[in-house]
């Protein structure tokens, strides 16, 4: 099987329409599990896995959206 292993950081950016302890604590956040096992674990092993999501975003306000967007730039701002 390939691997990308020239591929060192994935982000994984989301927003979700249900709250975070729904996702976490009831569904066991299965698009991170998804995203990590599948396809992180197929690009390399040694890969750096990142998620950022914006839970419960139906009921977001701007503040959030924008707290949430700001986030984001920080996080790639590293990169």
């Amino acid at each position: 099987m390939p691997q990308l292993t020239n591929i060192r950081l994935l982000y994984a950016l989301t927003t979700t329409g249900s709250p975070w302890w729904l996702v976490h604590l009831y569904m066991g956040d299965p698009v991170r599990r998804l995203l990590k096992r599948g396809i992180a674990a197929f690009c390399s092993k040694k890969l750096v896995f990142r998620m950022l999501s914006l839970h419960d975003m139906d009921r977001a306000t701007e503040a959030r959206r924008k707290a949430h967007i700001e986030r984001v730039r920080e996080a790639l701002s590293v990169v």
